[in-house]
């Protein structure tokens, strides 16, 4: 299902100043941190430094470089955000309180109308907050391999109601 909602409903979720924050101060890696650009997965050396310390090797972005690719359409996945920002961790606590199950957030940034994934089926229930911007999501039907069930359709009443709060 697709509700509209104001364009700024969730832009306090994930300012842009804390992701950036968030993206220059945290050890980030791949899988969890990737480019995708054109349907592929950027070779993590493009962006990401092995930066040298006392105690051994860190992972860091390397911003200019991110930059750059994000300029050119690609799309910068980051899995379980919810771990790095208390909003978003509050709301995936909130959401699995909500729905009995639990809950993570991953963040899709492009900078450009990218389409960044190629068509493909998640294998789990997935809910897009539109933060900032704007792109038009194609949403297909429900796969025949995972028919809907009652709790399924009981738990998205649940978020049509949180949704219109």
């Amino acid at each position: 299902s697709h509700y509209r909602g104001s364009s700024t409903r969730f832009s306090s979720l994930l300012p842009w100043v804390e992701l950036n924050r968030i993206l220059e101060q945290h050890r980030l890696d791949d899988p969890r941190v990737r480019l995708i650009a054109d349907g592929s997965k950027v070779p993590p050396s493009a962006f990401i430094a092995q930066i040298v310390t006392q105690r051994g090797t860190v992972p860091r972005l390397r911003p200019e470089a991110v930059r750059k690719i994000l300029g050119s359409g690609a799309v910068l996945v980051f899995d379980y955000i919810d771990e790095t920002y208390s909003p978003i961790t509050t709301l995936c606590d909130d959401l699995s309180v909500l729905l009995g199950e639990y809950v993570s957030a991953n963040a899709y940034i492009g900078l450009k109308e990218s389409k960044g994934f190629d068509l493909h089926q998640d294998g789990h229930e997935v809910l897009v907050l539109q933060v900032h911007g704007r792109k038009r999501w194609e949403v297909y039907g429900r796969s025949a391999s995972r028919p809907p069930s009652a709790l399924r359709a009981a738990r998205w009443r649940l978020i049509r109601r949180f949704w219109r709060a």
